[in-house]
């Protein structure tokens, strides 16, 4: 399936969060070669084998005339023979001198799109995407395996039921200002755990992409807005619906893959610094909702040029006390469609 990143170069590094398409992507980065290698670190078969493998994967290069090497879940240190071209895979943000590094998320909705065989309209696309979320591979499910699958990728993310627990935690506050303090003194009280590995557990979602935190404008030390890198999966562990937190996780997806600064505040539910715009996610705008909200934020107005309100439909435009507003559906928004 087509994703929007190009591998061009002969000593790359494709980074990204689990299950976001990296080994595809690689195994189609060796189709364009002759005579290719692909090694998973984390397959059971290499584990046991390792010493072996690293020890005879050069000469078996040299010998093979291997031209493109791809080594997924690549850890620094170990040793990369010669081949033409070389594609490390990994969840982490690595640095190796000489490879330039890719970045990998999940889905965009224009890549959704992509996806579809059956030629359906964008309205009735955007209802499957808001189901099924921004893994490539759900996409591809029967519909009645979805949720499952959903569940199984969560907890093979995770090394034990306690640190399913957490991240059933996490999840739970989706869109929500937290800090890990905070999160710590909640989950504290369902389960017997540390500080250190609940913090642990955090920053390694962190490192990985699995979660990311956005900082209050100007305040750093205040609480952090916590999303993930997949906006259903609380749906998949959960009952329980917040179809606003969902959106606006959706929305914040959108804007990360702009590579700009992202932050909040008080009243604005994502702001873009760089732009001087002010994102604001009401599912169910009105005209007259949109104008009463707006007319309730002022302190902002003083670093925001306009405001953009995502929406499920609504599509306006106006002027809020002197500053230009746009309402666009979530679509139009993501497929760029409208300035």
């Amino acid at each position: 399936m087509p994703r929007k990143i190009a591998l061009n170069d002969s000593r790359a590094i494709l980074c990204g969060p689990p299950k976001s398409g990296k080994s595809s992507l690689a195994k189609s980065y060796l189709k364009e070669h002759e005579r290719s290698l692909y090694l998973n670190l984390k397959d059971p078969r290499v584990e046991s084998s390792l010493s072996t493998i690293t020890q005879h994967l050069a000469p078996f290069c040299q010998k093979n005339q291997i031209q493109a090497l791809a080594i997924d879940n690549y850890t620094p240190g170990f040793p990369l023979p010669n081949a033409e071209s070389i594609l490390l895979v990994s969840e982490k943000r690595i640095e190796a001198r000489g490879y330039t590094r890719y970045s990998l998320r999940g889905l965009d909705f224009e890549e959704y799109l992509s996806f579809d065989r059956r030629h359906q309209s964008v309205r009735h696309l955007f209802n499957s995407f808001l189901k099924d979320g921004s893994l490539p591979e759900i996409s591809l499910c029967e519909d009645s395996k979805k949720s499952e699958r959903k569940q199984e990728i969560l907890r093979l993310l995770c090394a034990n039921e306690s640190e399913f627990f957490i991240l059933q935690g996490l999840l739970s506050h989706m869109g929500h200002k937290v800090s890990a303090h905070q999160l710590y003194t909640h989950l504290k009280k369902r389960i017997q755990l540390s500080k250190d590995r609940i913090y642990a557990v955090f920053l390694d979602y962190q490192a990985r992409g699995i979660l990311h935190l956005i900082e209050k404008f100007e305040q750093k030390s205040a609480p952090k807005k916590l999303f993930f890198w997949d906006f259903t999966l609380a749906n998949a562990l959960s009952y329980e619906r917040n179809f606003g937190a969902l959106v606006e996780n959706m929305v914040f997806l959108e804007l990360l893959k702009q590579n700009e600064e992202i932050a909040y505040t008080d009243k604005v539910d994502l702001l873009l610094p760089g732009h001087e715009l002010g994102v604001l996610v009401m599912p169910f705008a009105t005209p007259e909702n949109v104008e009463t909200r707006l007319a309730k934020i002022r302190e902002e107005r003083e670093f925001l040029e306009s405001f953009l309100i995502i929406s499920m439909g609504l599509n306006h435009e106006g002027e809020s006390l002197g500053t230009p507003y746009t309402v666009l559906p979530f679509w139009e928004f993501a497929l760029g469609e409208k300035e």
